[in-house]
């Protein structure tokens, strides 16, 4: 971003989720640098909203036979569901200039998987 930042660009954290993602920050703090001028605003200066993700396996021996050994395995990759959103746009030209528009390209749904094995 070269802008020239005039205020602090405070992120809205207490605000609703719809609240947040149509302004992530106080759009306002920035103005158009001058010509000739790379702008004020430090690399790094805007925080996006992270990332959140719980992932769970769970692995059981079952009891052995002689020869047969049974292995139950169940793993969930983002149990809770939670949508991780993508960083806001930061081009201050742009129409949606501090609004968040997408999702983050590595988030996935909720993906559940089981597995049953036996050795011997």
């Amino acid at each position: 971003m070269n802008a020239d930042r005039i205020s602090p660009a405070v992120t809205y954290n207490g605000a609703s989720r719809a609240q947040k993602v149509s302004k992530w920050f106080n759009t306002a703090a920035y103005t158009t640098n001058a010509v000739g001028t790379f702008g004020n605003s430090g690399r790094n200066s805007l925080v996006g909203p992270g990332l959140e993700n719980v992932d769970f396996g769970f692995t059981k021996a079952l009891p052995s036979l002689k020869v047969v050994h049974p292995l139950f395995r169940a793993e969930a990759f983002n149990l809770l569901n939670h949508t991780n959103l993508a960083n806001p746009n930061s081009s201050l030209s742009s129409s949606t200039f501090g609004k968040i528009t997408s999702v983050n390209a590595n988030g996935s749904p909720r993906v559940l998987q089981v597995a049953f094995r036996l050795e011997f």
